[in-house]
């Protein structure tokens, strides 16, 4: 039998029954949680300045979530590699550090539940290079990132672009399992547990666009990392709307808490979408008679912004911290569009000649307009006039952009959505994504 299929079987009722038991724990007459704040830093350059330390202590943040790399297959040598190394140039203080790796999804495609437990160690063991003074204490099996310094940090590192989990809301898969219990932990050592002013890492997180068809195979790996951890770290996953939903279909990942990244549950890929960010008639469906998870669950907020680049009708980039009053202010370039006009190309399809549109354009003032059919807040778009431009990207006339950001009544209307919803823990953290952007909490 194949390897894949001996581990599913195997465990397939004991985790069933796991999660039976576990979730009779989470009912929704338990208490109320208490809110503690966090952030996700989501940069390569770890270095808080002055405006960060204002974001953490207006929102009151105990946490900050450091994305310490990515990992993504390699092709050419047919193994998980890492990428956009954390250059930590300075840590924050005040706050805990919760190590963050992003993993791909196509690389749990190609691992076996062997490969997995190998990926589990090489995770551990790069996370505590990249904590402070790490290098020391490990031997990192991955060895250094090319063109890195010791301990594998990336001296200079371009910005990485944005994971596969701030990609729209995914369809509904069928038929989960859970994943198996771990094995006894390791205790901490004193190099991890004393270091750098930091009594420890209270948790680690892992982010994964895990699908039906990947859940054996990331569940082992989550599995295996856990069994790596020291006593008193916490493993946390992170978790979309349909998986918190139905998880008796896509199952119920094997660690201590789960992340809800309530967000982009929009139509990202839609003109007529109102905002793709943070859509709450989108995300109610989803919430509205779900049972209690059974894992104890915090949830991460949006606070960023962007631009969603439309060309014939069709979605095709997202432009980074773009504002609307920077494009209203442009009358020479951009033109704003009413909500719910319609675009339309100037020339037919095949009848030759640029296919790039017009749309119809209204003068009216910018700013977020409200639909009769819903109410739902449209976010302000613009349709471009002339060739140019924009953050980097070229754009030409009938291109339409939608800028999409969120405002504070709007992340108000989403804490009092989210708090709300039953939770086997006492604490809930409520993170925002990221500390990056210029929102300040109030």
């Amino acid at each position: 039998m194949p390897t894949h299929l001996r581990f599913n079987t195997t465990w397939s009722g004991v985790l069933a029954l796991a999660g039976l038991l576990c979730g009779a724990a989470c009912t929704t007459d338990a208490p109320p949680p208490t809110e503690a704040a966090a952030y996700y830093h989501w940069q390569t350059v770890l270095a808080p300045d002055s405006t960060a330390y204002a974001k953490l202590a207006a929102a009151g943040a105990e946490r900050l979530y450091v994305k310490f790399f990515d990992v993504d297959w390699d092709a050419d040598t047919r193994q998980p590699v890492p990428k956009a190394v954390l250059d930590a140039r300075a840590w924050p203080q005040g706050v805990a550090i919760v190590p963050t790796v992003f993993i791909t999804n196509r690389t749990m495609a190609a691992l076996t539940p062997e490969q997995a437990d190998t990926l589990a160690e090489r995770v551990w063991a790069r996370i505590q290079t990249l904590l402070p003074d790490g290098h020391a204490d490990t031997d990192d099996a991955w060895g250094a990132t090319p063109g890195a310094g010791a301990g594998g940090r990336v001296l200079r590192s371009q910005l990485p672009t944005p994971p596969a989990s701030l990609h729209p809301l995914e369809g509904t898969v069928m038929g989960g399992t859970a994943a198996p219990p771990s094995p006894a932990r390791s205790a901490a050592p004193p190099s991890l547990t004393h270091r750098a002013g930091y009594d420890r890492i209270p948790e680690v997180q892992l982010d994964c666009d895990w699908t039906i068809s990947t859940r054996v195979v990331y569940f082992h790996f989550l599995a295996a990392l856990r069994a790596r951890l020291p006593q008193g770290v916490a493993l946390s996953a992170t978790l979309r709307l349909h998986q918190y939903r139905y998880p008796d279909r896509t199952g119920i990942p094997p660690v201590d808490r789960v992340m809800l990244m309530f967000y982009n549950m929009g139509q990202l890929d839609d003109p007529d979408e109102p905002n793709s960010i943070l859509n709450l008639a989108a995300a109610q469906p989803y919430l509205d008679g779900a049972p209690p998870y059974p894992v104890p669950l915090d949830v991460a907020l949006p606070v960023f912004r962007w631009g969603v680049l439309y060309r014939d009708g069709r979605m095709t980039k997202l432009i980074h911290d773009l504002t609307a009053d920077e494009l209203a202010a442009d009358t020479a370039r951009f033109e704003y569009v009413a909500p719910g006009t319609r675009h339309q190309p100037s020339v037919p399809p095949g009848q030759g000649g640029s296919t790039r549109g017009r749309s119809e354009v209204t003068n009216g003032a910018p700013g977020r307009q409200r639909s009769e059919a819903g109410g739902h807040a449209y976010s302000p778009s613009y349709e471009v006039k002339k060739n140019t431009y924009l953050h980097g990207y070229y754009l030409y006339p009938g291109d339409r952009i939608r800028t999409e950001a969120v405002t504070p009544a709007l992340l108000r209307d989403a804490r009092r959505a989210v708090a709300a919803l039953p939770t086997c823990g006492d604490v809930r953290y409520v993170a925002y994504y990221h500390l990056g952007s210029d929102f300040l909490i109030d």
